[in-house]
């Protein structure tokens, strides 16, 4: 067989499920089902099929049938930005942690052990993260080290960082924390900006507002997770930035920011909870 039609059978067997004429591998019955996407709340059944959802609606057949007796089912928390390091566990252990929480899925930043280790840290977080239940992502880490002046074991530069964009794991450039460097034009920190054009490129720029913060934003970052007070917030929303509230274990702006969401701006806000 060719890898075309090994690939062509498992959009055709979701599509049998989904049409009700193949059984789900795990059929979920009764569930009370969280949607998101019209912010509805409806009992229905769910359809699953080589670990993705087939369909929801009124389903019968499945190898395996579980009956949620109106358990509420929602899709999982995602947590935009944080350091795994931070919580000072595996990715495996920290899945046993947060899973049962809520969290299914994080975007992670291996700056700290980037500092430490390098490319060979990194990849040593990718490996670990390839066969457990937590989703994780990451982004290439954007100031190993944070200025010239951060004492540090290892450095990456646009070089080593572009080598990473080959793991299809890694979706874009971490928080870019050297807000000076942006402003003053260093060239190493736009070639690496300018290494992920077109991907997702974090930011991290307190207090920084006016044509600062237009400077900032027109070097190609686009969010933010460093906001304490509703006015920074809102001006960085009224800039097109997204806004990522943080509520860590130390540094908690949730309360602070929460009369900032509203349904016009709703969508340009993300949870997450960095390294403290």
């Amino acid at each position: 067989m060719t890898n075309y039609e090994i690939e062509y059978e498992k959009p055709k067997n979701l599509i049998l499920v989904a049409k009700k004429e193949k059984k789900a591998d795990l059929l979920i019955k009764n569930a009370m089902v969280i949607n998101v996407f019209d912010e509805s709340i409806e009992k229905m059944d769910i359809a699953i099929y080589d670990n993705r959802i087939a369909g929801i609606g009124n389903y019968t057949e499945g190898n395996i049938i579980i009956d949620a007796q109106t358990l509420y089912v929602s899709p999982t928390f995602i947590d935009s930005h944080l350091h795994i390091e931070s919580t000072k566990l595996t990715p495996f252990e920290l899945a046993k942690a947060i899973i049962p929480l809520g969290t299914g899925t994080i975007v992670a930043d291996p700056h700290e052990i980037a500092n430490v280790f390098g490319v060979k840290g990194i990849e040593f977080l990718l490996e670990c993260s390839k066969t457990i239940p937590l989703e994780i992502f990451f982004l290439a880490p954007s100031c190993v080290p944070a200025t010239s002046n951060e004492t540090n074991y290892r450095t990456l530069n646009y070089k080593n960082l572009i080598k990473l964009k080959k793991y299809p794991s890694i979706l874009g450039l971490a928080e870019v924390m050297n807000y000076p460097g942006i402003l003053s034009c260093e060239k190493e920190l736009l070639y690496k900006i300018i290494s992920f054009k077109n991907k997702i490129i974090d930011g991290h720029c307190p207090k920084l507002s006016k044509e600062n913060l237009n400077a900032y934003i027109c070097s190609g970052i686009y969010s933010d997770h460093e906001c304490t007070t509703k006015e920074e917030a809102l001006e960085k929303l009224s800039k097109g930035m997204f806004i990522m509230i943080r509520e860590g274990s130390v540094t908690k702006d949730l309360l602070n920011l929460l009369p900032i969401i509203n349904d016009k701006n709703k969508n340009r806000i993300l949870l997450c909870t960095d390294d403290k």
